[in-house]
C-alpha cells in the first residue's frame, strides 16, 4: 500500500494512520517510501522468525 502506484491511488492519505511518526528533516525524508521500507524490514524479520 505504500509503494508508488498504490500510494498515489489511495489519495496520499495513508501516512495519516501514523500520527506519531517522526517529522521529516533535511537529512531524512519521512514519506511513503520510508514507511514502505520500514514495513518491509518488519515483514522480512517476521518471515525469518516464522520459518525457523
Amino acid at each position: 500500500m505504500y509503494s508508488g502506484i498504490e500510494y498515489r491511488v489511495s489519495g496520499r492519505i495513508l501516512l495519516n494512520i501514523f500520527p506519531n511518526k517522526p517529522r521529516s528533516t533535511k537529512e531524512k525524508n519521512i514519506d511513503n517510501s520510508f514507511i514502505f521500507n520500514e514495513l518491509d524490514y518488519i515483514n522480512n524479520m517476521r518471515n525469518r522468525i516464522a520459518h525457523h
